[in-house]
């Protein structure tokens, strides 16, 4: 599976021990930390297919995926298993 510059960059924090407290303390008020992490992923993802659509032809013949996908199928293929 690939992972993306932000699952990597959320999954590197999660590990800290700071990032730990933050969450805890937010967590006690607000889900701000947690909006703002799921937001950076669904920018990324809307990047992400904007760029398949965009090169789609390119990307097809490259990686040899099925010409019939949509993007939904080759973001689940490649970044959530």
């Amino acid at each position: 599976m690939k992972q993306t510059a932000v699952s990597w960059l959320i999954s590197e924090l999660k590990k800290s021990k700071d990032f730990q407290r933050v969450i805890n303390e937010v967590n006690q008020s607000s889900t701000a930390v947690r909006d703002i992490l799921q937001e950076a992923e669904d920018m990324e993802k809307e990047q992400l297919e904007m760029t398949y659509y965009k090169d789609r032809l390119t990307v097809d013949v490259e990686i040899g995926l099925p010409i019939n996908w949509e993007f939904e199928q080759y973001y689940y293929h490649n970044f959530c298993k």
